[in-house]
């Protein structure tokens, strides 16, 4: 059990709830040797009819637990068991049921199938019947993977959505999507339920997200390469763009393709995952490059960026002229502290492109140009 939670508390006052439903339930420890590597055992008996049932409690679902269970809803040889959290919202419990996974929360929430036995009770109180602590590892919407549910909330702002689609669609676990979910709920960045969750303050979270990311998180190589901007560009269209390669087009270099505000600074910069080292090198060898510790003046310079968000740097990227360029959203944060015209390019691209997406009033633009000001 996480020690962040009360145990006696939780397990009496589940125990509780059994007994306003008839059931007369008696707490035990469980044995170290339980498969379940249950917290406690709950004697069960109504009319007559005894039950033991193993307690699992948790302080708050992380992003492994609904693998797990998946795996322990498979497994029949076990105890018969319960989980236990503080608090579980709709759509957790109906994932929970489809899974035959016994369940409780601290709001009242029982569901508990057992032979000859069927409890259901949605719950609801607004006062917890246990006690827990903040867990201390609290989700950051904006780290690595999680930053693909407010990714995928900003490709399609005008649709809702449910949990289980944001899951499927950025390939992350739905647990994991849950819990990232109901950080951005608790931070406005979303709103609704259920299937019914959408884009509701698309400011406040470029703004938070400015303060927790910078495009100089990402490694960094640059090279020489013996064409001009507009030959190297093309020399990338024919070469680089057909190959297995995963890469895109950030930075000025993307502004110039998204927007056409500037052009970049004799610089091509490039987002490229390097799970293919050997293509990479190829490719890099096909137009040339070579590396340099600093600018050589008077020649174009190639920095190659492997991106900080990995994989979820490249969701929503666009073909633009024939060359792969990072979303709007990745864009803006890679600008926002770009010491050549960062900020003006970023805010252009607020403006004209990922403002008016996101239906972002002028006091809304103004508020995040603040932000990134500073």
């Amino acid at each position: 059990m996480n020690s962040s939670l009360s145990e006696r508390a939780s397990i009496s006052g589940l125990a509780a709830r059994l007994s306003e439903r008839g059931v007369t339930a008696r707490v035990h420890r469980a044995g170290d040797t339980d498969a379940r590597g249950a917290d406690s055992t709950l004697d069960l008996e109504l009319d007559g009819v005894s039950h033991r049932l193993t307690v699992q409690m948790k302080s708050r679902w992380t992003r492994d637990l609904d693998a797990q269970l998946d795996r322990m809803a498979d497994d029949d040889s076990g105890p018969s068991w319960i989980l236990v959290l503080p608090r579980l919202d709709a759509t957790r419990r109906a994932w929970l049921r489809e899974r035959g996974i016994n369940h409780a929360d601290m709001t009242g929430v029982v569901y508990l199938r057992l032979p000859g036995l069927l409890i259901h009770v949605d719950g609801g109180s607004k006062r917890q019947w246990g006690t827990f602590a903040a867990s201390e590892r609290a989700v950051n919407p904006f780290s690595k993977k999680a930053s693909l549910v407010l990714r995928h909330f900003f490709e399609s702002p005008n649709d809702t959505h449910s949990v289980t689609t944001v899951a499927r669609e950025t390939g992350i676990a739905v647990g994991w999507a849950w819990a990232v979910t109901e950080e951005c709920l608790q931070r406005g960045y979303i709103a609704g339920t259920g299937d019914n969750l959408r884009l509701a303050d698309a400011a406040s979270a470029l703004a938070h997200w400015c303060n927790a990311y910078t495009w100089t998180k990402s490694k960094r190589r640059s090279f020489v390469v013996p064409y001009s901007q507009h030959e190297f560009e093309e020399c990338l269209a024919k070469v680089w763009a057909p190959s297995s390669l995963q890469w895109a087009l950030t930075l000025l270099s993307g502004a110039q393709r998204r927007v056409g505000h500037v052009m970049s600074d004799n610089t091509t910069s490039l987002f490229c995952l390097s799970t293919r080292l050997a293509t990479f090198e190829g490719l890099l060898t096909a137009v040339h490059a070579r590396e340099i510790s600093a600018p050589v003046p008077g020649t174009h310079t190639l920095r190659v960026i492997e991106p900080y968000y990995g994989q979820a740097a490249l969701f929503g990227m666009a073909l633009r002229d024939g060359l792969p360029v990072v979303s709007d959203l990745q864009l803006f944060l890679d600008l926002a502290h770009y010491p050549v015209r960062g900020v003006e390019t970023a805010m252009h691209l607020l403006r004209t492109r990922l403002g008016p997406a996101v239906a972002m009033t002028p006091a809304d633009m103004s508020r995040v140009e603040r932000a990134i000001s500073r």
